[in-house]
C-alpha cells in the first residue's frame, strides 16, 4: 500500500480518512444552518399566503417545510 493512502500512519495527525470526515461534518453544519435560517421564512410566506387565502400558496409552503423538516432531522441524527 503507498504510505499516502495508509490511513494508519502515526507520524500525520490528519489522515485522508479524518480530513474527509472534517469537510463532510462543516458542510452537513452549514446546510443545517441554512436550513434553520430557511425554516422561519416559510412560515412567515405560509402565512402571507393564507391571509390572502392562496391554498395552492398555503399546500406549497407547507409541502416545503415538510421537506425541510426531514432533511434536517436526516442531518441531525
Amino acid at each position: 500500500m503507498s504510505p499516502a493512502f495508509n490511513h494508519t500512519r502515526e507520524d500525520s495527525p490528519l489522515t485522508p480518512c479524518s480530513i474527509c470526515a472534517a469537510a463532510v461534518a462543516d458542510a452537513r453544519q452549514d446546510r443545517i444552518a441554512e436550513l434553520e435560517a430557511n425554516r422561519p421564512r416559510l412560515i412567515d410566506y405560509l402565512k402571507m399566503k393564507q391571509d390572502s387565502e392562496d391554498w395552492h400558496g398555503v399546500q406549497d409552503a407547507a409541502s416545503d417545510l415538510r421537506d425541510l423538516d426531514c432533511e434536517l432531522d436526516g442531518l441531525r441524527y
